[in-house]
């Protein structure tokens, strides 16, 4: 068990719902940002968990988007998420 999974496992107790895939993400965001970490970045972290193998047809059209250069596209995603906001969670 590496440390990434450490943290996930640590995750899954409190987190008992959660896949494998995500708390792993998790475990990153942990890493990465730890107390810092905000909603968005959590709700982003859940998106790549989520449509991992079949992706929603708005995300797929943003990704296409994002990978032809489109500023816009991360944005994209989000327009039917109205609640989301940048405040650290914790």
């Amino acid at each position: 068990m590496n440390y990434i999974d450490r943290i996930a496992a640590e995750l899954g107790v409190l987190l008992d719902d959660c896949k494998p895939d995500l708390l792993r993400l998790y475990a990153l965001l942990v890493l990465v940002t730890g107390v810092n970490t905000t909603e968005e970045a959590v709700h982003d972290a859940w998106i790549a968990s989520a449509y991992r193998d079949q992706p929603e047809p708005s995300v797929a059209g943003a990704v296409r988007g994002a990978h032809a250069g489109g500023a816009g596209a991360r944005h994209a995603v989000r327009r039917g998420d109205p609640g989301r906001g940048r405040r650290a969670v914790g």
